[in-house]
């Protein structure tokens, strides 16, 4: 349930955005394609256990794209639009669902998006 409560008239807009899930776990070097219109962002889902290795890439074929990543439970950032980067290499903190934003910030895009989650978590 969405429950907006106000006073008065007020204006708003509400969007409800359900993400892919990408098969996760193990699976090493999962490359996604797909395109985007200009100012629009794609949402994708990818579970992974905390302290395992993982790595994320952006690249794009067509236009410009930005790559935010971010825990889906907890919020935590991996990588924000401030870093300007399209790949994130590390460990991912805890075990949770992690958020993957594709934007298309300089034109329509065209793109693949490899995820890899590796080894097991670290002693």
């Amino acid at each position: 349930m969405i429950r907006i409560a106000g006073r008065g008239a007020a204006a708003y807009t509400t969007r409800l955005v359900i993400p892919r899930t990408l098969a996760g776990g193990a699976a090493p070097g999962l490359d996604t394609q797909g395109t985007a219109p200009a100012g629009t962002t794609v949402h994708y889902l990818l579970e992974a256990e905390g302290e395992t290795a993982g790595r994320i890439e952006l690249a794009t074929t067509e236009g410009q794209a930005g790559l935010t990543i971010s825990g889906f439970d907890d919020g935590q950032p991996l990588l924000t639009p401030q870093d300007n980067a399209t790949a994130w290499e590390g460990r991912f903190p805890t075990t949770q669902r992690y958020l993957i934003e594709i934007t298309a910030t300089e034109g329509d895009i065209a793109y693949t998006l490899t995820t890899e989650v590796t080894g097991n978590p670290s002693p």
